[in-house]
């Protein structure tokens, strides 16, 4: 609201999936799927959000001045995850969902392992799922916010063959996407550096 002052710790912009009634009337800004796509998932003509992002806070190292390092940056930056545990817990409840006679138990187990170290203190049991949950789509999307902003996804819904459906059902900016997308083009310039470029050929797609 014009005029309205915003104590610090209190919410200034909330940037939501979901539809917000009465936003404009709310203390703070809000931007929601109302502001970004239209009614039938299109994108939307009036949309003014649609290329913009909240800010993703998780490299964030707010104590980098007391560590003595170098930076660049006024806020610093903690170091990029390139694997950690929960991964090999993903991986076991992955390979029992999509194998022949994979044991779903096994992969719930895996699942409940990593939900309940996210959870707050005294919730973890809240925070357990059953075994009808143990499908690729929710291992997906548990991936998905389990990795937020560590560069997984294309190459999770690729690996399970869930890339074009998902873009198609979730992603009307990219609505020319197809099943050839899976692989990425090579670059020419390696072409031009081999001897048998029309031999070794490009990938399909992108002749």
């Amino acid at each position: 609201m014009i005029g309205q002052v915003i104590q610090p710790g209190e919410t200034a912009l909330l940037f939501t999936k979901k539809k917000i009634a009465g936003k404009r009337n709310l203390p703070y800004a809000v931007v929601d799927i109302d502001d970004t796509y239209a009614a039938d998932g299109s994108v939307s003509k009036s949309a003014n959000f649609n290329i913009h992002f909240p800010t993703l806070l998780k490299y964030e190292d707010a104590n980098f001045e007391n560590k003595g390092l170098p930076t660049n940056s006024q806020v610093g930056a903690n170091d990029v995850i390139t694997m950690r545990l929960p991964e090999m817990y993903f991986i076991v409840a992955e390979c029992e969902i999509m194998k022949s006679g994979g044991n779903k138990e096994i992969a719930k187990a895996r699942i409940n392992d990593i939900r309940r170290r996210a959870a707050v203190p005294g919730k973890e049991a809240e925070m357990e799922v059953g075994v009808d949950k143990m499908t690729i789509d929710f291992i997906l999307e548990e991936r998905a916010r389990e990795y937020c902003g560590e560069f997984m996804r294309w190459f999770d819904l690729k690996r399970t063959g869930k890339l074009v459906e998902y873009v198609k059902a979730h992603n009307p900016d990219i609505p020319l996407i197809q099943p050839h997308h899976a692989w990425r083009p090579i670059p020419q310039m390696f072409l031009d550096s081999i001897l048998n470029p029309d031999e070794f050929g490009q990938n399909e797609g992108y002749n």
